[in-house]
């Protein structure tokens, strides 16, 4: 991270202070602030703690992985088993797909079949 001074806030228009006023009559804890402080800290005085040109990142965060990512194939076979019969024209329920996939392996965390919601977001239903 490096800083980038930035130039002091200009002022309020005053057809904007006039505005905010009137939307605000009893007042408001920001505008007085801005008023009697405008602005408190400059860049200036936090200059010296940091590096001229940066410093660039060194890791990245990431969150919980989705199945699409841990386990594919399990993705790839609810989708498939969400396609409709060409026979029939009918796709099963959701929980239909829970309970196939059960039979098959695949089931949470905790070794519970999958709930319709989940199988929803995993087939990507909307």
């Amino acid at each position: 991270m490096s800083l980038r001074p930035q130039p002091p806030l200009p002022p309020v228009p005053d057809d904007t202070a006039r505005v905010a006023r009137a939307a605000f009559r009893r007042g408001n804890p920001y505008l007085v602030l801005r008023d009697r402080l405008g602005a408190v800290f400059d860049d200036a005085g936090f200059a010296d703690l940091y590096p001229k040109l940066g410093q660039p990142i060194q890791w990245r965060i990431e969150g919980r992985k989705g199945y699409a990512e841990t386990h594919p194939a399990m993705v790839k076979e609810a989708k498939r088993l969400a396609r409709k019969s060409p026979k029939t024209g009918r796709g099963r329920s959701l929980n239909e797909i829970g309970a196939e996939l059960a039979a098959l392996g695949y089931t949470t965390a905790k070794g519970k079949q999958f709930s319709a919601e989940q199988v929803r977001r995993l087939v990507g239903r909307v």
